[in-house]
């Protein structure tokens, strides 16, 4: 939902916006090592994006471009028009077609091992 680049995560924890407490040096090596746009090409996961478009935090576009990237399949972006940024967490119908989305993805999927 409304994914996050590092960069704004890493901001975030520098700012204390989150309200916790963490180690913000060893988060943002991680966020550094692993970008998510990466992690998003190389990942074979079923991957679900939901995002409103009103999002005054994270742009639209970032989901948008993740999606693009992705090599997964099914790969799946839903786009609310207005909203803010933690409308599409708190949306039933939404929340529903996430439901329907891990269902389906990991019905026939083989246990892993």
């Amino acid at each position: 939902i409304c994914p996050a680049p590092g960069e704004g995560l890493a901001h975030g924890l520098r700012s204390g916006r989150f309200g916790f407490e963490a180690d913000d040096g060893a988060l943002e090596a991680l966020f550094a090592e692993h970008p998510l746009e990466e992690v998003v090409r190389r990942s074979r996961v079923p991957l679900m994006l939901q995002h409103a478009e009103g999002d005054e935090r994270v742009p639209v576009a970032h989901s948008r471009a993740l999606a693009a990237a992705s090599a997964a399949e099914p790969t799946k972006l839903i786009v609310t028009p207005g909203g803010h940024h933690r409308s599409v967490q708190h949306d039933e119908e939404l929340q529903g077609e996430a439901v329907r989305f891990i269902r389906r993805a990991f019905a026939a999927a083989p246990p892993p091992g």
